[in-house]
């Protein structure tokens, strides 16, 4: 197993490192969600980024790092929805997606991950939520993921 890049706290939210000097910035923000009820459901919403931007995931500890950050966030927070948002910057959220699903299936682990339906994706909307298989509100998060997206992008 390779050893993840040490990760650091910033204004921002985090980052680290790797060994060809890119920068990895980590970050976290609010989002809102809609239930059954039409009330909102907070999550928290992950993304990151590369400085400068480059499309290099050949680096097996950048994978690690950002894998054992999120394991760590999950447990600090077990019982929490997370939603992952693919950047679209230079048309490459579906690719974003891949290998973020990629990486989650190379991880045994309690963190489920539950990807936009088919016809929310073919509109250029590539999302997931993540959420602990133990967390007792699983199926509210869950529901309320699908639920917003067909708000936001239609439901067919």
């Amino acid at each position: 197993m390779y050893i993840p890049y040490e990760v650091t706290s910033t204004k921002e939210g985090y980052e680290f490192t790797t060994k060809n000097k890119i920068v990895y910035k980590l970050y976290f923000s609010n989002y809102y969600l809609t239930d059954e009820q039409g009330n909102d459901v907070k999550v928290l919403s992950f993304g990151f980024y590369n400085v400068p931007e480059t499309f290099n995931t050949k680096d097996p500890r950048i994978k690690v790092t950002i894998i054992e950050f999120i394991m760590d966030f999950f447990d600090k927070n077990p019982d929490i929805g997370m939603l992952y948002l693919c950047d679209t910057k230079g048309g490459l959220a579906r690719h974003r997606r891949i290998i973020f699903g990629s990486w989650h299936r190379e991880v045994e682990n309690e963190i489920e991950k539950h990807d936009c339906l088919e016809h929310h994706a073919k509109q250029g909307y590539y999302s997931s939520m993540l959420v602990r298989s133990d967390n007792p509100l699983k199926e509210y998060y869950v529901d309320a993921f699908y639920r917003s997206l067909d708000e936001y992008l239609g439901d067919i």
